[in-house]
């Protein structure tokens, strides 16, 4: 079992309609139409699973194009041809809904006719409702066949006499999973159903003619049926003998998984991107209609990341399979509730995304565990009284991110002047205020596996300042200067912070001051940062914590063994990530990133976020990026030299011909 919090599926109320599938090419856009003409497409509570019993005919193709166009629609392709009864229980045991529907492939049964089975399922108090069709259009020996099973089940089986059976039914999921996880060898649905059961109903419905294809049932074939249907459920001694003990079904493969991804920006394009070549389907939740990230996932829903209630209805319309974000803080508490509601896997409980979120909970945290940080207090209006230590302050929101919020005040007055301002990007009612810490900053990106914290990257957070605004990054620089001085330190610390947060399992990043006093944490994330980390870290480590992430939330096996063998401190690589800004003003033309790299071939890969048009604003938070370039070098004074041939090349150009792109200093100093 791995460490993550992982929960088993819970049924949630509703109805999942299981079809057996074998060589119905023809039918499946038809059948799905028309029980979308059923259900309504923005109700959660349904779901179609059909299962293909290996067919011999492009019916595997068809479902997995369905899955893509309808989020209601799962596939899955068993290994070879089991039966129809073999399908029916492999759905039974994946249905994720309270109720489940049976029914045939052909288009005989009518999905209009659901409504009444499910109906009768539940005001009867059935544990299982046959639809018994009015008039039958099957060959003559399968209806003799059909009325022969009937006798041999009230004779053998004590079934209700009067109740018919058939492939269209409803029954209570729990019955199902009970059935199909018992049975071995041989499995005949209605036969265990009886075994377990007397409360049985039958609804009158209609049975269609055939249009495509021809039944699959031959006259061999149900005799063979009624044969093993006395060999595996009659009470005769010592009959058990004869019966075999092997699998009754074994998938191959499943249409693709469903994750949803909390934000579609810049930051989570790679992850929606890597998502995909993974073979997983992407949803995507982002109030931004323009978000990058749309434009290239299988399905968007405009919720917003912080709103816990719309990411939860996009989660269950989309039936996804897992959730997860990256680059943010708040959608990490979103992500780890509905997480928790729908059963999924979470790397976090919930209390525990609140405390690497709430910025009260991660200062109280930090202190609890005697982590050094910043002294800090809470401010409840600009009247703050008397503060227990000098300006200049840094005041931020309990709940925010992005550096959105977070200013540098000099003076009592310029508090008073930035209070709303900052408590206007939080939902709350009071502010964090800092201690000014004259330092340099350093990120450490990490993962946790099984409690043990393994540090990937530790690089020099570039800050720059744009007052009020403070500590706006720049760009990360590998590895951090401060390798030598205080690596064993840094790791240290890195590994109290992932205890004192009860990290077990995921991805971790920490932001530390380094100034006169020391190391202090300024801040902690349960994610992979927001500056490309997801991109830099496989570059310069030969990791991919984002895959493991992925595969972690889908419930997939990864491979994390050789970081034991990793040691940050022995990284010979130097890296850059550029982070540019530009100054307010409209941009005419840019400088496009293909000739760029064209020009200069160490240039890895680059983005502009801005495009002929944009109108740049002044800045106020990182969101304020121009676009990010990454390059690697050999030694500190090439990665400084390529620095300078990047900034002597990048171009966003104004009406009047200026280059609006901030050019920070080729050689970062640190206080």
């Amino acid at each position: 079992m791995r460490p993550g919090v992982s929960r088993p599926g819970v049924m949630r109320p509703g109805v999942s309609i299981i079809i057996p599938v074998y060589d119905s090419e023809k039918t499946l856009d038809l059948l799905v139409s028309a029980i979308q003409s059923v259900f309504s497409p923005e109700d959660p509570n349904w779901e179609i699973l059909m299962i293909d019993d290996r067919s011999s005919d492009n019916s595997w193709g068809n479902i997995c194009g369905l899955s893509r166009q309808v989020p209601a629609l799962r596939g899955i392709r068993l290994d070879k041809n089991y039966g129809q009864q073999n399908a029916i229980c492999c759905g039974l045991s994946e249905a994720r809904f309270d109720k489940s529907v049976t029914m045939d492939d052909d288009m005989q049964h009518a999905p209009s006719e659901i409504p009444a089975l499910i109906s009768c399922l539940e005001l009867g108090g059935f544990d299982v409702v046959y639809g018994i069709s009015r008039e039958r259009h099957h060959n003559w020996y399968r209806n003799i066949g059909s009325r022969f099973l009937n006798f041999l089940f009230e004779k053998s089986l004590e079934k209700p006499v009067g109740i018919g059976i058939s492939s269209f039914r409803a029954l209570r999921t729990d019955l199902g999973k009970q059935i199909a996880s018992a049975a071995s060898g041989f499995v005949y649905v209605s036969a265990a159903t009886f075994r377990r059961t007397k409360k049985a109903g039958n609804v009158k419905t209609g049975h269609s003619r055939r249009q495509f294809g021809k039944s699959n049932y031959s006259l061999r074939r149900l005799i063979a049926i009624v044969m093993n249907i006395c060999l595996y459920y009659s009470n005769l001694p010592f009959i058990h003998r004869l019966r075999r003990r092997t699998p009754i079904f074994c998938i191959a493969e499943r249409t693709p998984q469903r994750l949803l991804i909390a934000g579609a920006g810049a930051c989570q394009l790679t992850a929606i991107k890597r998502a995909r070549e993974l073979g997983i389907s992407v949803v995507t939740a982002d109030y931004l209609p323009n978000a990058p990230g749309k434009s290239i996932c299988d399905f968007t829903d405009p919720a917003s990341t912080f709103d816990f209630e719309g990411v939860l209805s996009a989660a269950m319309r989309y039936r996804i399979d897992g959730i997860f974000t990256l680059g943010t803080d708040q959608p990490i508490m979103t992500c780890a509730q509905v997480a928790e509601k729908l059963g999924l896997f979470s790397f976090l409980m919930p209390h525990e995304a609140a405390r690497l979120t709430d910025k009260r909970l991660m200062k109280e945290t930090l202190k609890n565990a005697a982590i050094p940080s910043v002294p800090f207090v809470y401010l409840n209006s600009e009247d703050c009284g008397s503060l227990p230590f000098a300006f200049p302050i840094v005041i931020k929101p309990l709940d925010s991110q992005g550096q959105r919020g977070v200013y540098k005040c000099s003076d009592r007055e310029e508090l008073k002047a930035l209070f709303v301002k900052s408590l206007s990007y939080s939902r709350g009612s009071q502010l964090l205020a800092e201690a000014y810490y004259e330092s340099c900053e350093i990120t450490v990106s990490g993962w946790v596996e099984c409690g043990d914290l393994t540090i990937l990257t530790v690089t020099d957070r570039l800050t720059f300042e744009a007052p009020p605004v403070i500590g706006i990054s720049h760009g990360h620089h590998f590895p951090t200067k401060y390798l030598k001085s205080h690596g064993d330190e840094i790791n240290a610390l890195s590994r109290d912070v992932a205890c004192a947060f009860n990290i077990k399992q995921g991805p971790v990043y920490i932001q530390m001051l380094i100034g006169s006093s020391g190391i202090v944490v300024n801040e902690v994330a349960g994610r992979l940062g927001g500056a490309h980390e997801d991109r830099l870290i496989p570059r310069v480590t030969g990791f991919d914590p984002l895959s493991w992430a992925l595969n972690a939330v889908l419930d997939k096996s990864y491979d994390v063994g050789l970081l034991q063998k990793y040691d940050f401190r022995a990284n010979p690589g130097y890296a850059s990530m550029e982070l540019f800004f530009a100054r307010p003003g409209t941009v005419v033309s840019l400088t496009s990133m293909e000739l760029l790299m064209e020009q200069l071939p160490f240039v890895e890969f680059a983005q502009h976020h801005l495009k002929q048009g944009s109108i740049i604003p002044a800045i106020e938070s990182a969101a304020g990026r121009a676009g990010y370039i990454f390059f690697c070098a050999d030694s500190e004074d090439q990665l400084q030299s390529r620095r300078a041939a990047v900034y002597d090349k990048l171009e966003i150009l104004d009406a009047d011909g200026r280059n609006l792109v901030i050019k920070p200093p080729i050689n970062i100093g640190c206080p």
